[in-house]
């Protein structure tokens, strides 16, 4: 698939419509085409779903994949569930199990704890344009010559150009853009604001957490970002990270979820 990256309906509705197929939106849309409403981090569940909903209605060669509850239907009758085990502990362990098979064979890379140091770890209580505080969460990559001053610029003029695409929702953005825009080495920054910026001024995009990626290629980023995901899509894990208050706090949080197996 070729993706075509619309971050505002305004913006979508403006594409011809003989550009694309498959509509996959966050938020509900209107289209004469096929439109897949889907979470901002789906779950394992709702994205094997989604996957084989796909295949399914587009008549696509690949492989169906099962799921959890499929499985244990399967091979029930051939086991012996003993107590204090139960049907759903036994669910959840497949579905890590294929979870973790998908994504152990995929991901490689730096680590999140390697990418977000302590100098890379900031706080501010001052309140800031939504450009500020792009350009305070990149300082310390600047400052490690990872990137260079026209990569900051590249993403605040996309901002500027498509919308707030770097908006991921619950208040956290994540700003980047292409590496040949100034990306001088894989890095990566967060700053949490103690007053809320609004990308774009508009009071629908408040962010309070900034998380600056800064890219090399398609690949040695993903296992640091998909740490930072299943972060960001745990409740308890998310109310950590906006409540934290210090560097300490962040680090720990950080290599919790990296220690988890």
């Amino acid at each position: 698939m070729e993706f075509i990256l619309s971050a505002r309906v305004s913006h979508f509705e403006k594409l011809p419509i003989n550009s694309y197929d498959i509509i996959f939106s966050t938020v509900p849309v209107k289209s004469d085409k096929k439109v897949y409403l889907m979470s901002a981090f789906p779950e394992q569940r709702e994205e094997n779903k989604l996957y084989n909903q796909v295949l399914q209605d587009f008549q696509l060669p690949g492989f169906i994949k099962p799921s959890a509850q499929t499985i244990l239907d399967s091979i029930e009758p051939y086991i012996i569930i003993k107590k204090p085990a139960s049907k759903l502990d036994l669910i959840k362990i497949i579905e890590k199990k294929l979870n973790r098979t998908r994504k152990e064979g995929k991901l490689s890379g730096v680590m999140l704890t390697d990418l977000l140091t302590k100098e890379k770890i900031n706080f501010t209580n001052r309140e800031l344009t939504w450009q500020e505080a792009i350009e305070l969460a990149a300082q310390p990559l600047l400052d490690k010559h990872e990137i260079e001053e026209r990569y900051i610029k590249a993403i605040i003029d996309k901002v500027e150009a498509f919308g707030p695409y770097i908006d991921l929702g619950l208040g956290i953005a994540l700003p980047h853009a292409r590496p040949e825009e100034g990306v001088k080495k894989l890095g990566m920054s967060f700053l949490r604001c103690e007053h809320p910026v609004k990308l774009m001024n508009d009071d629908k995009h408040e962010i309070k957490l900034f998380i600056v990626l800064a890219a090399i290629d398609n690949e040695t980023h993903l296992r640091a970002l998909s740490t930072l995901t299943k972060i960001l899509s745990n409740k308890e894990r998310l109310g950590q990270l906006l409540a934290a208050t210090n560097v300490t706090e962040v680090e720990q949080i950080l290599l919790e979820e990296e220690g988890e197996k």
